[in-house]
């Protein structure tokens, strides 16, 4: 994973976006030939989006960091900009009223983002983190018990996403046996294409929201009549301490984004990790002996791997960006992946370097308002489930055979399709 294969990049890549599926795979050599074209770290296309506007892709660290921190200049409302992703972005009951708009945290601004914000990080307050590394070690081991004595295991399915599903159950007080429908919707909803989404991609993901959003309502319902000490009963208790009515549109909205926020980005990581530590065994002893120093295999594991590829801007007015002008109500999409391998910002980019002086600087968790709320937990979670993985088996390695590495269909993520390793039991 750690050395890209450079696929040759056809002109028509060049000309318009989006970059094919196998592109956006394997993308260097992509992002290296707009480099080249545009002489700057922003690449205009020739040719506009289909709906006319201006469109952008944001390269270098510095102008993908600059317009991930200035919202004034890009924002997130993309509704008018981006309609085919209408269907993540609408009323999930439009006959209801609501004080909010539609979007979730990652597509709205000022007030309404604060707030929203403010929900989410009650999710990642220091006395409930305090409380989730014993509860993420508990899950780790019981999925660990189940292929301990194989000798292999399957670390995407049976360990990477169900250690984040299975924990989310439990910190949002869910029956534990829901996570698998949790899995299957938030899966349905990250495959959908942020430019041109197929018909069938956009009704599976209008079918996955609306049965996602009644199972999120029938929650919320049953802790307005019996409240608990989990988080889903205290944002609720939040929300109508600040606007006098429960809100069903706004609490069912951010529950949703709060599922997909918690799960699909994390397992991404871990699976990332799990191939980068297979890859150079001499870690594994490193990291059994000396535990401070998984900190830094992890941040350098997630700049050359981050799972999240991109994400779209408009931009509010016409400006300039390393040269590069962009009018008023372009579409920018901002490369977390770009910006974490531009060689200006780090040396030899796409190797694996964990005593980079400035690996803590990569983008794949965002920048500025807009930043992962959950980046804590996520390294909580790399952070103990690695502890208990490496504490209880030895000699690591990818089962080339079962393996898949080629990252999953979709286009904003970049998540292995497979993660196969062998091991002795400690």
């Amino acid at each position: 994973m750690s050395t890209p294969t450079l696929l040759e990049v056809t002109a028509e890549e060049l000309e318009t976006w989006p970059p094919r599926p196998e592109t956006r795979k394997q993308p260097a050599a992509y992002f290296d030939a707009l480099r080249e074209k545009a002489g700057a770290g922003v690449y205009r296309f020739p040719n506009p989006h289909a709906n006319g506007r201006p469109i952008f892709l944001a390269m270098s660290w510095d102008a993908v960091s600059h317009i991930l921190k200035h919202t004034d200049e890009f924002d997130s409302n993309l509704a008018t900009v981006l309609p085919d992703i209408a269907a993540m972005l609408q009323l999930p009951f439009p006959d209801k009223p609501t004080h909010y708009r539609p979007e979730g945290i990652a597509f709205t601004e000022d007030e309404d983002h604060d707030v929203k914000r403010v929900w989410a990080d009650m999710l990642f307050t220091p006395e409930r983190m305090a409380g989730y590394s014993a509860v993420i070690a508990e899950v780790a081991d019981r999925l660990i018990d189940k292929f301990i004595d194989e000798g292999t295991a399957n670390i995407s399915a049976d360990f990477a996403e169900a250690i984040p599903l299975e924990v989310l159950t439990i910190i949002m007080g869910l029956p534990g046996e829901d996570a698998a429908d949790i899995k299957r919707w938030t899966d349905v909803v990250t495959r959908l294409s942020m430019t041109a989404p197929t018909a069938e991609e956009v009704a599976n993901t209008e079918r996955a929201i609306a049965e996602c959003s009644e199972y999120v309502l029938k929650q919320c319902l049953s802790r307005l009549e019996n409240p608990g000490d989990d988080y889903l009963s205290e944002v609720i208790k939040h929300q109508i301490a600040r606007d006098g009515v429960f809100d069903q549109n706004v609490m069912v909205s951010h529950v949703r984004n709060m599922f997909l926020a918690a799960y699909h980005t994390t397992a991404g990581a871990l699976m990332a990790a799990t191939v980068h530590m297979c890859e150079m065994p001499e870690l594994q002893d490193e990291i059994r002996n000396t535990p401070t120093s998984f900190r830094k295999f992890f941040e350098e594991s997630m700049r050359l791997e981050g799972p999240l590829m991109w994400h779209p801007r408009h931009a509010v007015n016409t400006i300039e960006i390393d040269g590069v002008e962009i009018p008023a109500g372009s579409i920018v999409f901002t490369s977390f992946r770009a910006g974490s391998h531009d060689p200006d910002k780090y040396e030899d980019p796409y190797t694996f370097d964990a005593t980079r002086r400035n690996l803590m600087h990569h983008l794949s968790f965002g920048a500025g308002i807009h930043r992962c709320p959950g980046a804590p937990l996520a390294k909580l979670y790399a952070q103990v489930a690695f502890e208990r993985l490496l504490a209880r088996t030895r000699n690591l390695t990818i089962n080339e055979e079962l393996s898949d590495l080629e990252p999953l269909p979709g286009f904003n993520f970049r998540i292995p399709t497979r993660v196969q390793v062998n091991f002795d039991k400690a």
